[in-house]
């Protein structure tokens, strides 16, 4: 019998409609059923499909929905919800309202952390960027649709931490109220940042939120104009230089922990595309973990990059979490890669003298007189695990150098390579004073303004000889990855003839790592799906670990 009223009611005029649903005499399950299934009270989609969002949404309230109901239910909300805030959005913008007859649509957009508003918008399921790795129904019984928030970076201030590109924001669109009478029907949409909520009430029920922040990185790297510089990054360092640093792709958080992903040789951050993904379109990791990207210009040796990516990542922890002792200040797992795990290990790495003495025939405090910018020369060579860092995941990593860094296209390559001034002048300041002082194996690295990556990387060479035998700080978990190009097992014996087709297995292997694995990759561990697996281990560990303390 309430079906048959249903049909008779859904059938009236538009204006007799809204009334009875303002009224709530149509508010039953069953009435609200059928809302969804009925359209011949107005000739105007734009109404029916109000009404039917409507009654969507007052649905989703009801206790009790079983799975099917509710994910037919999520899916008719959320497509309601997009097809008629598009009614306000044009060229990547919202109108703030906007009258079609007796329907009224209104729009409400937040700002960002820094309270700026945001300049341009897009749906996410509007993106042109689908790698491999991204399911358009990768959060189908999410509520909402998934936006993507920008404005440009003031390259000042808590900016200058972020992407050149802009600042990215994940937003979540909702229907936030409804108000009818006989006159009209308005909807008012809002969209919501859920940095610290991604669960959404209706009545009694709760709804995960469809998450933006995923879509806006893979937006991100629709922007990116790192591709067409990491050549320049290697060649031509001194253009590359402007863009060092370390970048947050989401707004920081105190009570998540950093993974800080630095790439290696010749390479940008965008090799980090599908271990980012994999923590921003997981709830689990996303909840627990945020994402930091290392970019510099890998010209410059390591033990160079690595001074100063530590001395970037020491002021970035300083400069956003005021009081120390937060989690994000206290906790950090670093990933590398290829040379990148170089950078990587001296985060948790304790030199002591070692690398000095191999280097220089007197102490720093002896030749403090003799050399104007002694303490940048010292950091570079003596250094002290970062006492934030907890785990490292290396990847592809040259522990013993790489052979082919001493092979015809090795040689050829650092013919080319173009060293900034400001690593240079480290040296060629203190002219033959510093020289003079330097030990005989080390004289051919530090003649006419210092080494570059690729002489560095070669087999033999003493520091990275030293930094090998070096151990790791008490307490860090290391977890190593070794690509191969051919067998994924191997014995002490036949190892030997692994290799990524860059670094060898006898490089890439660690003997005191908490785990190591072998994987197909020609040295690019970082997409494949078993080494993805391994480092979630590390971060699920990791966090672990700090919980029980």
């Amino acid at each position: 019998m309430a079906a048959e009223v249903s049909d008779i009611e859904f059938n009236m005029p538009s204006r007799s409609l809204l009334q009875a649903l303002s009224s709530g005499r149509l508010h039953e399950k069953s009435s609200l059923m059928q809302c969804l299934r009925s359209s011949a009270f107005s000739e105007d989609q734009r109404l029916v499909d109000a009404v039917h969002l409507y009654c969507s949404q007052k649905l989703l309230q009801a206790p009790e929905l079983d799975p099917q109901t509710r994910f037919a239910l999520l899916n008719r909300y959320n497509e309601l919800t997009g097809k008629l805030a598009r009614l306000l959005y044009s060229r990547d913008r919202f109108s703030s309202s906007l009258e079609l007859g007796i329907l009224r649509l209104a729009i409400s957009l937040p700002t960002d952390e820094q309270g700026m508003a945001f300049e341009r918008f897009w749906f996410a399921q509007d993106l042109h960027v689908q790698p491999e790795y991204y399911r358009p129904d990768w959060q189908q019984e999410s509520l909402g649709q998934a936006l993507i928030a920008h404005r440009p970076n003031q390259n000042h201030g808590i900016d200058s931490f972020y992407p050149p590109e802009g600042i990215f924001r994940g937003l979540t669109l909702l229907l936030d109220s409804v108000q009818l009478s006989e006159q009209e029907i308005s909807l008012s949409f809002v969209a919501i940042d859920h940095k610290h909520n991604k669960q959404y009430s209706l009545g009694e029920n709760l709804y995960s939120l469809a998450d933006g922040a995923g879509p806006a990185y893979l937006l991100l790297l629709e922007h990116a104009e790192l591709d067409s510089i990491s050549w320049q990054g290697l060649f031509n360092a001194v253009k590359v230089d402007q863009r060092f640093g370390i970048y947050l792709l989401e707004p920081f958080d105190a009570n998540k922990i950093p993974v800080l992903m630095i790439h290696g040789l010749n390479s940008n951050p965008l090799i980090w595309s599908h271990l980012s993904w994999m923590i921003f379109s997981d709830p689990m990791l996303s909840q627990k973990f945020q994402v930091w990207h290392a970019f510099y210009p890998s010209g410059p040796p390591p033990f160079y990059n690595a001074m100063r990516i530590r001395a970037a990542a020491d002021h970035l922890v300083a400069t956003l979490s005021h009081d120390k002792q937060s989690l994000a200040a206290t906790n950090m797992v670093v990933v590398g890669h290829s040379m990148g795990g170089l950078i990587a290990r001296m985060f948790a790495t304790d030199s002591g003298m070692a690398l000095w003495d191999r280097t220089f025939s007197q102490s720093p405090e002896a030749l403090a007189e003799t050399v104007s910018n002694m303490q940048e020369i010292r950091d570079i060579f003596i250094f002290s695990p970062r006492p934030y860092v907890r785990t490292l995941v290396l990847m592809d990593t040259p522990h013993r150098g790489s052979n082919l860094a001493r092979s015809t296209v090795g040689s050829l390559a650092s013919a080319f390579v173009n060293l900034p001034g400001q690593f240079t002048g480290l040296f060629t300041q203190s002219g033959r004073r510093l020289l003079a002082y330097v030990r005989s194996e080390m004289s051919p690295y530090l003649a006419e303004g210092g080494p570059n990556s690729i002489e560095v990387l070669a087999p033999g060479h003493p520091l990275m000889d030293e930094l090998s035998r070096l151990p790791f700080a008490p307490g860090v978990k290391v977890f190593s990855i070794v690509g191969s190009q051919g067998e994924l097992h191997c014995s002490e014996k036949d190892c030997e003839t692994i290799s990524d087709g860059v670094v060898e297995y006898f490089s890439a292997s660690l003997k005191d790592a908490e785990v190591q694995i072998i994987v197909q990759s020609a040295h690019d561990s970082y997409r494949n799906s078993d080494a993805l697996a391994l480092t979630k281990e590390a971060l699920l560990a990791t966090w672990r670990s700090v919980m029980e303390k």
